[in-house]
């Protein structure tokens, strides 16, 4: 009998959720077996001291010993060296370097937009997920920032480190909502706008913008010592609309303008090759600015992406 000031253990229908969704158990054993393997810049751990030598006084490889000298942190003190010769030994630790992960995600309009399936948005939330939980298992740090439509704004979460965190990077990716256009260079100078650690930007997006215009905005990573990274979601059906040959109106997710549209083979036809073209460009630049550019395509599921898609380009191994 359970006693009377205890509450029964039952079972959390969020987190739940959340394994099913995000977080599938075979899933999970494959991304234990692969790590994010892009090179990076890195920083000392919050709390060191930069220094010529290679000796710290934090980190978790013990590096050598020195004498104590008064006013050292006594929890560094090796006792069993003291025991054997009677002399007070302090450790020194190599000093630990952190390499942060910002995963940003575009939330315009054009992001909840499926012709079959679920939307890119959908999928981006996924994706994120599922790198998030590649730095954590490793407990570096990780960053998520929603770049959203309203005022171009950057909504920038906690500062996750632990495994164990991973639920909350859930729980915060579920907010996301697509919605009105988003100014790609204003949200990202928002998001550079704070202090950051040297590391990864990693932004996930249809990159329905001019594809200078979206490098300039990249740019804003590249200037705060990041490593820029370019997921380009976008969708095999989006090069083969299936509509019917007829005169339409179609309407603009992002800014509701009606438009009317003579659809038909020679338009079907132009409109393919406009999409090939802004995505040869937005490589091009990418490349040329030594961004990393990889195109995603949603519709073939989250693992291929990962664990095909991501790999063949450098990102995950």
């Amino acid at each position: 009998m359970p006693w009377p000031w205890r509450r029964a253990n039952r079972p959390n229908d969020n987190a739940a959720r959340a394994r099913t969704e995000f977080l599938r158990p075979e899933l999970l054993q494959k991304l234990d077996r692969v790590q994010l393997i892009l090179p990076r810049p890195t920083a000392l751990r919050e709390g060191s001291q930069r220094s010529r030598s290679a000796q710290a006084a934090h980190g978790f490889e013990v590096h050598g010993f020195r004498r104590y000298v008064w006013g050292d942190d006594l929890r560094y003190l090796d006792w069993s060296a003291y025991a054997r010769t009677d002399e007070l030994l302090l450790r020194v630790f190599r000093a630990e370097r952190e390499s942060a992960t910002y995963l940003l995600l575009d939330t315009s309009a054009s992001m909840a937009v499926a012709e079959q399936g679920e939307s890119p948005l959908s999928f981006a939330r996924k994706l994120g997920v599922a790198l998030a939980y590649l730095c954590l298992r490793r407990h570096e740090p990780v960053m998520f920032g929603l770049l959203e439509g309203a005022d171009s704004r950057c909504r920038r979460s906690a500062v996750w480190r632990h495994r164990k965190q991973v639920l909350e990077v859930v729980r915060f990716v579920e907010t996301a909502r697509a919605s009105g256009r988003v100014d790609l260079r204003a949200a990202l100078e928002r998001f550079v706008s704070q202090a950051l650690l040297p590391g990864v930007g990693i932004v996930i997006s249809d990159f329905y913008y001019p594809g200078e215009e979206a490098v300039r905005a990249l740019a804003w990573l590249a200037a705060r010592r990041l490593v820029v990274v370019a997921l380009h979601l976008l969708p095999r059906s989006h090069f083969e609309w299936d509509w019917p040959s007829a005169a339409l109106t179609v309407r603009d997710a992002e800014s509701n303008e009606m438009r009317p549209l003579a659809w038909g083979p020679a338009a079907r036809a132009a409109y393919r090759k406009a999409l090939e073209q802004h995505q040869a460009r937005l490589r091009e630049s990418c490349h040329r600015h030594g961004f990393f550019y990889v195109h995603v395509d949603p519709e073939e599921g989250l693992e291929a992406c990962v664990l095909g898609t991501l790999a063949r380009a450098g990102i995950v191994g």
